[in-house]
């Protein structure tokens, strides 16, 4: 655990490394087109495996992140010792994320749904479980909870957004160069949750048309920024606390749905349940939640999350297996 003086008791356990904890694959620096200008520019993160949270860089850049990352998260995690090879080094940070941090490190899903929006709040606690979260939603859920900061703290909310155009992107800060994000939507095959390098996120963004076109590719990324977010006050109004509940339960019951690994007769009565329990909610919600004044403050908030819910129960049916 970390004493009262972490730089001193990292600098003191430095020299005694470890046994290779990337083994036969070596140590790799990952470099980005974008250029490394400042020591932070060079930290990166190994690719595989996607459930860990490996990283690479110098001597520095390695202290500077484990500092960051054991000091400004709430897990108590042992110092973990770096492996240095010819001036490079990786270290294995897993264990100093909180615990639903690590287990969506590597998940993926085999129904369409899950995305950018629904990883960045089902890890921070905000909805109870994977699902697709529209951009209404989520712009929905800043507009009422969150407030803009240029000094964002583990856990906080990076977002990309397009003037005029909305969010394109979300991700959760972990420190100044790492962050956890689902990339997209998997059309075309899995999209991992992964912890990576921010600047990696940020060229990855970049279209090949503007970045041919442009004289600095750094102009094609959408603007991007961060954002701290209090836990939302519903209030005490029974009928507000009936629908969140209510919502809750199809959350909890699609994020069931999301895991399985087959569809047979079990799973397919799991999604009619879904029907009928969203069907009741969205009746409910329109002919009594959003006739209270109590329900004002939240009305687009409440109204988006079901067009979100809406949107996911349409991902099941397009699947063609219910």
């Amino acid at each position: 655990m970390l004493g009262s003086d972490p730089i001193k008791q990292i600098s003191a356990r430095w020299g005694s490394l470890l046994a290779p904890i990337i083994g036969s694959l070596g140590l790799l620096l990952v470099a980005y087109s974008a250029g490394a200008e400042t020591m932070a520019g060079w930290v990166g993160t190994l690719s595989e495996p996607r459930d860990q949270l490996v990283i690479t860089g110098t001597e520095p850049e390695i202290l500077n992140e484990i500092l960051t990352l054991v000091k400004s998260n709430p897990t108590s995690c042992s110092i973990p010792m770096p492996q240095c090879k010819d001036g490079l080094c990786g270290a294995q940070l897993t264990d100093c994320l909180p615990e639903n941090y690590q287990k969506a490190l590597g998940k993926s899903f085999k129904l369409l749904g899950p995305n950018c929006f629904g990883t960045a709040m089902a890890v921070t606690g905000v909805i109870p479980a994977f699902r697709g979260v529209d951009d209404k939603e989520f712009q929905a859920y800043i507009d009422l909870s969150c407030v803009k900061t240029t000094k964002p703290v583990f856990g906080d909310l990076g977002v990309f957004e397009y003037v005029g155009f909305g969010f394109s992107h979300a991700l959760v800060y972990l420190t100044d160069n790492l962050s956890l994000e689902k990339s997209g939507v998997d059309y075309r095959g899995p999209t991992p949750i992964a912890t990576r390098a921010l600047k990696s996120i940020i060229s990855r963004m970049v279209t090949p048309e503007c970045g041919k076109q442009a004289p600095d590719p750094s102009m094609c990324v959408p603007p991007h920024h961060y954002v701290h977010c209090e836990k939302i006050d519903f209030g005490s109004d029974p009928l507000i606390k009936k629908h969140n509940l209510d919502v809750k339960t199809i959350e909890l019951l699609m994020g069931e749905l999301l895991e399985k690994e087959e569809v047979t007769h079990t799973e397919k009565a799991l999604f009619q349940k879904i029907l009928t329990l969203f069907n009741k909610v969205e009746n409910d919600y329109s002919l009594n939640v959003d006739k209270i004044p109590a329900a004002a403050k939240y009305r687009n908030y409440f109204r988006s999350r079901l067009l979100s819910l809406s949107e996911q129960i349409q991902f099941f049916n397009n699947s063609g297996r219910f």
